[in-house]
């Protein structure tokens, strides 16, 4: 997951930043 947060620069700590992460990875299965 550091390796994430590196690349989109989101913490993930942070609720809403991992909604926001998880909402794109959906998006871009689709």
């Amino acid at each position: 997951l550091s390796r994430v947060e590196q690349l989109t620069g989101l913490d993930l700590d942070d609720g809403e930043d991992r909604l926001l992460l998880h909402m794109a990875l959906k998006a871009r299965r689709l």
